[in-house]
């Protein structure tokens, strides 16, 4: 009996803080998660809640205001780099002889020593600003010319000599920058 008597209790209880929440037109779950306001809370109407919009401060488009005491002059900083003497001498040995990148060359002989001289003797004086080199592939010599960075541009230029050296053609190679001038 004391069972029924507790239940029934409880049943009333809850009808009445359900009832509570019908006071609304809200349904009642939407009143568990709702926030309350300050006028809310203090049980004051929304009508007499004073709103105060905050307006925030300019920001000054002057460096100098922000977090720098009157008293402090800014100047241009400086910069100092040690280095050690070792590291500059192997820059200056990496400037003096550069690392060899691979490209082209155009092979224009390929024979014994002295037609190899005669022919790049000869073509130095045809061709005087393009760079002209002897290379040993024992017993015989190669006679090769430019250094070009891509395919594209060793065969533009073979395209041009191909009257002169009939027999040259496209070999990859290490190749020595160009002289920028400096």
């Amino acid at each position: 009996m004391t069972y029924f008597r507790t239940l029934f209790i409880l049943i009333l209880l809850c009808a009445s803080s359900f009832g509570s929440f019908a006071q609304d037109d809200s349904p009642w779950w939407k009143k568990m998660f709702k926030k309350e306001t300050v006028a809310e809370m203090d049980g004051r109407p929304k009508d007499q809640v004073e709103v105060k919009e905050v307006v925030p401060e300019p920001i000054a488009k002057d460096d100098s205001t922000i977090n720098t005491p009157p008293s402090v002059e800014r100047s241009p900083g400086q910069i100092t780099v040690h280095t050690p003497s070792t590291l500059d001498s192997l820059n200056q040995l990496r400037v003096r002889d550069p690392l060899p990148t691979p490209g082209y060359r155009i092979q224009i002989f390929f024979g014994n020593l002295k037609a190899a001289k005669d022919l790049r003797n000869a073509y130095i004086s045809k061709h005087p600003k393009d760079p002209c080199y002897l290379v040993q592939s024992s017993p015989n010599f190669a006679v090769r010319v430019g250094d070009f960075r891509s395919s594209l541009e060793a065969s533009e230029y073979l395209h041009m000599i191909k009257s002169e050296y009939p027999s040259a053609y496209i070999v990859p190679d290490q190749i020595s920058f160009p002289d920028l001038g400096n």
